[in-house]
């Protein structure tokens, strides 16, 4: 009997030694994106993926979560239409949803993401309702104070402007931006401002755009630096504000 707990105990350290090896998988992936290392990221989470699928099991939390950061990856290698990438974000989405139920926070989160490739692959009229529905369930079961909620008020809104959808798309914006301002969240604020930005621009107030668009700019500026991705497209923007 002595020998089975032996085995069971060194079976219960490799398993903690795997899940700890695991994290710090994860978190170098997140430091890669955050360099904006999106390939060696993409390569990392795929590697991950493989190896948690054997260790873990294909249907298992952990899977779901590699599948997830292989997405985003993907999604910042601007691979949304492809159809791998939608796959992949449903078959996290599966699992969530199986191992957590719908209304699990990780589960809404793979549903946003499911809905954001539909979105931004040109299938509007799929991702719609998804997303809607996703920032309403994101509400009620999150809460209105959640940063993951107040994040999606902007995203719906952009997703909206995009669809030509002003009317729809302004009072989320601004309900987002008085969130971020709120919360104290430069960068979410940026976002927000960009959103409204957008749509003056495209409503053709673009006396309205410009401040909006030069306030974004500059917090992205102040929060990221100058030579950060966001904060030159946040210039760009600014200068198509100030062209037109």
């Amino acid at each position: 009997m002595r020998w089975l707990i032996v085995v069971l105990a060194a079976v219960s350290m490799l398993a903690g030694d795997s899940s700890a090896q695991s994290e710090q998988r994860f978190r170098e992936i997140a430091e890669l994106v955050g360099a904006n290392r999106y390939q060696e990221a993409a390569a990392a989470a795929r590697a991950l993926l493989a190896d948690l699928e054997l260790l873990d099991g294909a249907k298992s939390p952990s899977v779901a979560r590699a599948l997830y950061t292989v997405v985003e990856c993907l999604t910042r290698l601007r691979k949304q239409s492809e159809p791998e990438t939608l796959a992949l974000a449903e078959r996290a989405l599966a699992i969530r949803e199986q191992l957590l139920g719908p209304k699990h926070s990780l589960a809404l989160s793979s549903r946003w993401q499911v809905g954001k490739i539909l979105s931004e692959s040109g299938d509007w009229i799929a991702a719609r309702p998804l997303l809607e529905r996703t920032l309403e369930d994101s509400e009620r079961i999150l809460g209105p104070e959640q940063t993951e909620f107040q994040e999606r008020l902007s995203d719906l809104a952009a997703e909206l402007v995009k669809a030509g959808d002003y009317t729809r798309a302004r009072p989320l914006a601004e309900r987002a931006l008085e969130a971020a301002r709120k919360a104290a969240r430069p960068l979410d604020e940026a976002q927000a401002l960009t959103v409204l930005g957008f749509l003056c621009f495209y409503t053709r107030d673009y006396k309205g755009a410009v401040p909006l668009l030069h306030r974004a700019w500059a917090l992205r500026e102040k929060e990221l630096g100058a030579n950060r991705h966001y904060t030159w497209a946040s210039m760009n923007n600014l200068a198509r504000g100030v062209s037109a």
